[in-house]
């Protein structure tokens, strides 16, 4: 058996080696799946230009479906008391980045 300066065996220093490749190991598959993941969100998001946009827009609820808004007097609105103007109607509207561009959209 060899010593070496520091006082540790050869067979010490193979041993903690054999325990240090499995974190490197992992902590490389994990950095590269990390950057993988964002490199692919930039692309798309970015890139492509691949997502798609939700808005609120005003409703006639006698032409469209619409949802109801109606305000709450016990929240920190102000309401009118006339349940006419405290009633609200609107539709989401989905649109993509790209139909935004060509002035279509998703309702």
């Amino acid at each position: 058996m060899s010593i070496d300066l520091l006082g540790k065996t050869i067979g010490e220093k193979k041993e903690k080696q054999e325990k240090k490749w499995p974190n490197v190991l992992f902590f490389a598959v994990f950095g590269l799946l990390i950057f993988g993941s964002v490199a692919f969100t930039y692309y798309r998001i970015v890139m492509a230009r691949d997502y798609f946009i939700t808005a609120e827009a005003d409703c006639d609820p006698t032409i469209e479906k619409c949802f109801i808004y109606v305000c709450d007097p016990t929240a920190e609105e102000e309401c009118t008391g006339n349940p006419e103007e405290d009633t609200w109607y609107y539709k989401m509207t989905i649109f993509s980045e790209a139909m935004l561009r060509e002035g279509v959209m998703i309702s």
